[in-house]
């Protein structure tokens, strides 16, 4: 008897094992928690080969902070960590990248007497050494209320150039949008050096984002200030934009913008974009319309650049059915837009949804991808006491999430809604948030932190607001036909660390790092999608 009960308590063990091992193609490494420093914070974290790269930072109250070079194995186990000193007291950290088994470092220097702000590279080791050559990449100009302008560097679709971009100070209201683009390989050797004007005033224009295809084509997606919007703004914290595409082709000197005929005839409005590259080059670009000005969503579009032909193709829109909205609303919600359904759809502020974010275009295997959005507003409100003292409160919220699979020739397969609840106060909304990744099977997998008594719930009302110290983090998984589950991932009450979704590297969809942070551990978490 003793030993038939033996038997069975080793087979519920063993199925205990089987979701994550077997049935859902996922192996989960959890690193060792390591000490967290006071005051400290990452500023970087890259996903090497043999394990990550992380850059933190110690903030001291006067003066500037230490940074420290962090090395963990593939274990996800704490090897190293060394102090990164610059060698001229002058130099300040501005960037790290890892490109092909090389610690790229980018530094800056001002000189403030003639405004000017000149940017630096080099390659370090993994001991925070400076053994290669420092070399003078750029020099820009920065405005007096400013210490700095705008001066961001990424790395080429095919890993084998950095674009660096800078922004001219803005002179007068009146100044015309510029933008300039220096190109250089892994040696730091200039490829190619551009300058392009835009035909926007520079306070009503934004980059949002820049991708540089491997045939050396720019492309950008930017944010343009409505001009209706302009003329109310007295109580507005800021001015609503429209969502742009230009494409810069190498050896051109005109920049082109992509117009997009929609089949839809209420999609007037492009309010949310995002664009990544296919297996054969091509851009897959993908983002909300609207019937209305600003940021608001009624339906999802999809159409494909290809750098080849120079031309849009497979453009296609669909709008939100009725029963998709309203797994979005309250049901007094529900019942206002039933009521006011018929008469005047672009003020019944019911028919469409606000504040989603595109997080993430996941591509598959074989053409197609999801689209990954989710519910972000950040509030600002502010109290004065009785001596005058003024006190500001940030509030995050990071909710429900929208999901839409499209298929190779760009229609929409299918759309789902993930039910979450995270809000927070005065800490930038760190634990919120979301990671994504894709199985070999194309099935699409989400994680984030939840409470303990919904981690197995996918939807559902009145959803509470996460609280940390009663959370795991949870799995989503999709197949690729739409159907759904979530299972928690990993946590527990003896762990006081909690996923950072925001500090984890992007880049491998399947081979994927979390980090979890506490106040008094660190830890990173490799989780592989088979």
């Amino acid at each position: 008897m003793k030993h038939n009960f033996l038997q069975l308590i080793l087979l519920l063990f063993s199925f205990t094992l089987l979701p994550f091992s077997k049935a859902q193609n996922i192996e989960v490494h959890i690193g060792n928690e390591t000490k967290a420093y006071k005051k400290e914070r990452i500023i970087s974290v890259h996903h090497a080969d043999d394990g990550i790269i992380v850059l933190k930072e110690q903030l001291k109250l006067l003066g500037k902070g230490r940074q420290f070079l962090e090395i963990f194995d593939e274990d996800m186990n704490f090897v190293s960590r060394n102090e990164l000193e610059l060698p001229d007291k002058d130099l300040e950290f501005s960037l790290m990248r890892y490109l092909n088994g090389n610690i790229y470092l980018f530094m800056e220097k001002q000189d403030s007497r003639n405004r000017i702000n000149t940017a630096y590279g080099t390659i370090i080791t993994r001991d925070a050494k400076f053994e290669s050559e420092i070399y003078e990449l750029v020099q820009f100009e920065y405005e007096r209320r400013k210490r700095i302008n705008s001066f961001d560097i990424s790395i080429s679709a095919d890993s084998t150039s950095f674009l660096i971009e800078t922004t001219p100070p803005q002179i007068d209201k009146e100044q015309m949008a510029s933008r300039h683009f220096l190109i250089i390989d892994q040696d730091f050797k200039e490829v190619d050096n551009i300058t392009i004007d835009f035909p926007f005033k520079e306070r009503d224009f934004g980059i949002n984002r820049t991708h540089l295809d491997a045939k050396g084509n720019l492309h950008m997606l930017t944010s343009v200030a409505i001009e209706e919007s302009k003329r109310n703004t007295i109580f507005r914290t800021a001015v609503e934009t429209e969502a742009r595409v230009f494409t810069l082709y190498k050896g051109e000197s005109d920049v082109q913008e992509y117009i997009i005929n929609f089949l839809n005839d209420d999609a007037g409005f492009i309010s949310q974009i995002q664009m990544k590259t296919d297996d054969l080059g091509r851009l897959q670009c993908a983002g909300f319309y609207s019937d209305t000005k600003g940021n608001s969503t009624r339906g999802v579009f999809v159409f494909t650049i290809d750098p080849e032909t120079k031309e849009i193709s497979n453009v296609n829109s669909q709008e939100f059915t009725d029963e998709y909205l309203e797994q979005f609303l309250t049901d007094r919600q529900v019942r206002k837009k039933n009521r006011k359904q018929g008469r005047d759809s672009k003020n019944n502020r019911f028919e469409r949804l606000y504040y989603y974010k595109v997080r993430d275009i996941v591509m598959k295997k074989g053409g197609g991808f999801y689209m990954v959005a989710e519910y972000y507003l950040h509030t600002v409100t502010t109290t004065t006491n009785a001596n005058g003292t003024v006190t500001y409160t940030n509030r995050y919220y990071y909710n429900d999430l929208m999901v839409i699979s499209v298929l190779e020739d760009n229609s929409v397969d299918w759309y789902s809604k993930v039910a979450k609840k995270q809000y927070s106060i005065n800490d930038d909304g760190i634990y919120s948030g979301i990671v994504t990744g894709i199985n070999d099977d194309n099935s699409l997998n989400i994680i984030y932190n939840d409470n303990n008594e919904t981690s197995n719930i996918l939807v559902g009302d009145n959803i509470k607001a996460l609280k940390l110290k009663k959370s795991k983090v949870v799995l989503v998984k999709f197949e690729e036909d739409g159907t759904a589950s979530k299972t928690p991932l990993f946590g527990d009450k003896k762990s006081k660390v909690y996923l950072v979704p925001s500090a984890s590297p992007k880049g491998k969809q399947n081979n994927l790092v979390l980090y979890s942070k506490g106040k008094k551990k660190n830890r990173f978490t490799n989780v592989i999608l088979r």
